[in-house]
């Protein structure tokens, strides 16, 4: 059966009320706890949501046992994804390119009009993909919600947003980014700013099927199946060895021999760069990537074999490497919070399971599994 586990920050009792320290260090199974079929979840820093059978059921800040949010006329086995709002609500997008957005405890709205896609939350609102055109709320507490279109020029596939930029993939392949760029997480070369999506050049050639943000670097899945990476990598979160592309605090751009002379410099990967992960065991090619998702310091992505494999920062075991168990005796200078390149999950292969997909909390990891077979 198809099961949903979780590791990494747990200080809300998001992933489980069951565990005493803040860190979930190894993969705890989520589906055994609710004793039903997890199908979806959404997770922010202090809550997550799930959704079983024919309900949601939010842990985390407002209640660490589980509260049930129930909507009626709303199957859970029609879910394709959950905004997840913390006190002030959720947005569920169901298969049928329904998206309802509830505000507890009484207020909802329900957008049936066009085809939703793809949704994604910002800072203060969310995006929806609707009939391939880019809406935007910037306030969700307005009532009604106004959706703004924006970027109307082009079918849009897919969105993806970070802390404070946002991503999106077109359906001709092209990726655009826009909004904070002091990390390089924009992909244009630099670290301004930019207040509308521009075509990110150095992915040009390259047919992007999916992006992902983030919370100050960006990853694109190509059609290839090749994945790409930038933006900021102090904990090695675009997959390479910490720093790499080093800019100084005066956004000037230095070679990386020179990044060990600047105590102030910041790694950087200013541009779109392919990450090769490992070979696969029995050929001599580079794994497939078939999804992928971004914390905001670290990174996962799931390969046609059925891996897992993680990067970057690590203080709360969101990475689950064996070499880096947290310890809440462990100074947070210590070895699971140094940069961490890619490395493949053993915990699963070692339990029969085979990896289908992967979502990143802002400090911590989810992954839906299957058995092997």
């Amino acid at each position: 059966m198809p099961s949903l586990y979780g590791f990494g920050y747990n200080g809300f009792g998001q992933i489980s009320s069951d565990v005493e320290r803040d860190c979930v260090t190894s993969p705890l199974c989520i589906t055994s706890q609710t004793k039903r079929k997890v199908l979806t979840s959404s997770h922010t820093w202090s809550s997550s949501i799930y959704s079983y059978d024919e309900k949601l059921l939010r842990r985390g800040l407002t209640n660490n046992l589980g509260r049930e949010l129930t909507k009626e006329n709303i199957s859970s086995k029609c879910i394709q994804s959950i905004l997840n709002f913390d006190n002030h609500g959720y947005g569920i997008l169901q298969d049928n390119g329904e998206f309802v957005l509830q505000f507890e405890p009484e207020r909802s709205e329900i957008f049936t009009k066009r085809h939703v896609g793809s949704v994604a939350k910002d800072s203060n609102g969310f995006y929806l993909v609707a009939d391939d055109v880019l809406l935007h709320c910037n306030n969700i507490l307005e009532s009604p919600i106004i959706m703004r279109p924006m970027f109307s020029s082009h079918k849009v596939r897919n969105v993806s947003c970070g802390n404070c930029h946002s991503l999106l993939s077109t359906h001709n392949g092209n990726v655009f980014s826009w909004g904070i760029g002091s990390h390089g997480q924009l992909g244009h070369g630099d670290m301004e700013t930019l207040k509308q999506p521009q075509l990110i050049d150095a992915l040009g050639g390259v047919c992007i099927k999916r992006v992902g943000a983030g919370g100050w670097h960006s990853a694109a899945l190509a059609d290839t199946d090749d994945l790409y990476v930038w933006g900021w990598n102090q904990s090695g979160q675009t997959g390479f060895q910490a720093p790499v592309g080093i800019c100084t605090n005066s956004t000037e751009a230095l070679k990386m021999e020179n990044s060990t002379k600047d105590s102030n410099a910041i790694g950087v990967v200013l541009n779109p760069t392919l990450l090769e992960l490992e070979m696969c065991a029995d050929s001599n090619s580079f794994v497939s990537i078939i999804d992928v998702s971004c914390g905001v310091r670290h990174t996962a992505a799931v390969t046609s074999c059925g891996t897992l494999i993680t990067w970057g920062w690590a203080r709360y075991g969101q990475i689950c490497h064996s070499c880096c168990k947290p310890d809440t005796d462990i100074p947070t200078d210590s070895v699971h919070c140094e940069a961490h390149l890619p490395q493949t999950v053993m915990w699963f292969k070692t339990h029969g399971l085979y990896v289908t997909g992967v979502v990143c909390g802002p400090w911590n990891t989810f992954v839906t599994t299957s058995d092997y077979g």
